[in-house]
């Protein structure tokens, strides 16, 4: 009884050939479309289901919102937002940087915070859903 001798990889077919360069030139001509969202005009802040407060992002300001945890400072410079200081443990929302595209937003899980930048006069009917329980 001898045992046969087997290839660790088959040959390549023509047709892996043709799928993998088309899977490849897929990626590269969807890539743009995926990070081409348009900008934003307005800053929206969760707490919890309800929104808090909301702002034009073409004017420049500091602003506070009450946390589940305490005060969480939210700052628009630029026509972006970002959390400058927060009374969370770990901080990892202000290590989130700077929003400024609609759509994109920073979450302050333990203050159960969304800061959300959306286009204004869409229809965006976005609401949170499991922030709090």
């Amino acid at each position: 009884m001898g045992f046969q001798k087997t290839r660790p990889f088959k040959q390549f077919a023509v047709i892996d050939f043709v799928l993998i360069v088309s899977l490849l030139i897929g990626s590269a001509v969807s890539f743009p479309l995926v990070w081409s969202s348009p900008g934003g005009t307005t800053v929206q802040v969760f707490c919890g289901k309800a929104l808090r407060a909301e702002y034009p992002l073409d004017n420049d300001r500091r602003f506070f919102i009450r946390g589940e945890l305490g005060e969480v400072a939210v700052e628009i410079a630029d026509q972006k937002a970002a959390i400058v200081s927060s009374s969370c443990p770990r901080g990892l929302c202000m290590q989130m940087g700077e929003i400024g595209k609609a759509g994109r937003q920073i979450v302050c899980a333990p203050n159960h915070l969304i800061v959300k930048v959306v286009q204004k006069g869409t229809h965006d009917t976005w609401t949170p859903d499991a922030v709090t329980p």
